[in-house]
């Protein structure tokens, strides 16, 4: 008995080319955007003062060097 394999279309044809840029953009727009938003945290957790940011585990040393957004100061 032989088994049959159903694909739903050729892996080089143009639906399966669609299908993985659009992984491939889902992926590079997610790593962009955590990027972007640990860089906004870091700027916030600058401006909080040394006693908060060792009660919640944070070292000083390792905040200054990660990269920051820019955080107005009001």
């Amino acid at each position: 008995m032989t088994s049959i394999t159903y694909t739903p279309f050729r892996e080089s044809g143009f639906l399966a080319r669609l299908i993985a840029g659009a992984k491939s953009f889902g992926a590079k727009f997610v790593a962009v955007r955590q990027a972007q938003a640990e860089r906004i945290v870091n700027a916030h957790l600058a401006t909080l003062d040394d006693e908060t940011l060792t009660r919640i585990g944070i070292d000083r040393k390792a905040l200054e060097k990660a990269p920051k957004a820019f955080y107005p100061d009001f």
